[in-house]
């Protein structure tokens, strides 16, 4: 199982953050035909949402990754990581799955990767 705590969570989305940039914001995809475009966990096989990339960076396959984004409007990121914990590919604690439910949540809403980092953070540390 891929144990993830929030330093990690933090410092890997950071990463992510760093490398496509504070402004860059998540362009939705669409995956079924005639559906509105939506937030994906993988697209075209790489992982595509922060959310996404983030899981992909600490082990999680693609494959696991896919098998938890079924639904056909977007899977809620608190949907995704329950089905990896029941699946005992994925453990958090309270705190770690949070910020990642609000950083899918702000990204899903058109936030910038940045402030979605600094959002979900404030959350954990500051309880805003």
């Amino acid at each position: 199982m891929i144990e993830v705590n929030i330093n990690q969570a933090i410092a890997g989305v950071k990463a992510i953050v760093a490398v496509h940039g504070y402004d860059y914001v998540y362009t939705k995809k669409r995956v079924i035909e005639g559906a509105a475009p939506r937030c994906v966990y993988v697209y075209n096989g790489q992982p595509d949402c922060l959310v996404g990339k983030f899981l992909a960076s600490q082990g999680v396959s693609i494959r696991d990754l896919e098998r938890g984004d079924t639904a056909a409007f977007g899977s809620a990121a608190e949907d995704v990581l329950h089905d990896l914990a029941r699946r005992g590919i994925l453990g958090t604690d309270g705190e770690t799955f949070q910020f990642l439910a609000n950083l899918q949540y702000e990204q899903d809403r058109g936030t910038t990767w940045g402030e979605a980092l600094s959002r979900a953070t404030n959350v954990i540390l500051l309880g805003d």
